[in-house]
């Protein structure tokens, strides 16, 4: 993702494919939840996620952007001119970062979809002789989401994979 280098961003994939098909999977509560695998259920999360940014300000709308793909509904959370997700070389959240959490939780935590949490960077570099990289920041930053969004109610085993991909 070379276009994202002087940015970061927060990718979360709500996959389509987890081995359970159509049929759901229980949730810590015994309720079942159904998995969406067509593009039409993805669709309308997507729609639903949308909806919800859209009742909030402005500012959050700026910040998110969503894609349906065959693996399954792609929510990106990206920083805009004078208003980072992050400080820079922090996994320390801005306060718009959490609210966005606070939203993709509420909505994806109502199905069953496995979540992919995949943290970006700028390609700003740390400096000479820094054991600490953009690889780790990033896989830090998307640690961060992923106990954020826990913490918001998104169950746990619906989390499927945490990585950092640094500027790339």
């Amino acid at each position: 993702k070379d276009a994202l280098n002087g940015s970061s961003v927060l990718s979360m994939d709500t996959l389509a494919k987890n081995g359970t098909g159509s049929t759901g999977k229980k949730t810590e509560a015994g309720h079942e939840k159904a998995v969406l695998t067509s593009q039409k259920k993805l669709e309308a999360l997507q729609k639903d996620l949308q909806r919800v940014i859209d009742e909030g300000t402005g500012v959050l709308a700026e910040h998110i952007q969503t894609r349906v793909t065959s693996d399954g509904l792609v929510i990106e959370l990206v920083d805009t001119d004078g208003s980072p997700l992050f400080e820079s070389g922090s996994a320390q959240p801005s306060p718009v970062m959490t609210q966005l959490l606070d939203i993709v939780a509420d909505v994806v935590s109502e199905v069953a979809n496995d979540v992919a949490i995949v943290g970006h960077t700028d390609s700003q570099p740390f400096g000479v002789g820094r054991d600490y990289t953009n690889w780790e920041l990033s896989t830090d930053r998307a640690n961060m989401a992923r106990r954020t969004l826990v913490d918001f109610g998104l169950a746990i085993d619906q989390l499927s994979e945490v990585s950092g991909k640094a500027a790339t």
